[in-house]
């Protein structure tokens, strides 16, 4: 592979949880007369852990593209908490959208999951992560 081809993969894998995660608080901030009704509560959860679950598995991808410290893998986990929050409460303030704390833990359990299957899946056969 090119020296070129390599940089523009390392950037996609940089960018792609960038634009996953501006897709995710357009969505979070679409009135909710203008969304599909969901009448099954849990097709709603799913939906939150799915959609940050994917974003975990994104910025897991971009992790193995860089040599980060274990230190800056929590620290981004930790904005990405503190996000998942924040996209939940800006709900507030778009028409016919309310916050909810099962919401923000589904977006968390989604995060969490992701966390784990990085450590777990980890290539250790590469450099080890300090």
């Amino acid at each position: 592979m090119s020296k070129h081809n390599s940089k523009l993969k390392s950037d996609v894998k940089l960018w792609a949880p960038v634009g996953w995660l501006v897709l995710i608080w357009i969505v979070s901030s679409i009135p909710s007369q203008k969304l599909p009704s969901q009448k099954i509560f849990n097709i709603d959860k799913i939906a939150h852990f799915t959609e940050y679950f994917l974003l975990a598995l994104l910025v897991n991808s971009s992790f193995r593209e860089r040599n980060l410290r274990k230190k800056n893998i929590w620290w981004i986990y930790l904005a990405l908490f503190i996000i998942a929050g924040l996209d939940e409460y800006h709900q507030r303030f778009i028409p016919g959208r309310s916050v909810c704390i099962e919401d923000y833990l589904a977006n968390a359990s989604g995060l969490a999951v992701g966390l784990i299957f990085f450590w777990m899946l980890y290539d250790r056969s590469k450099k080890p992560i300090s």
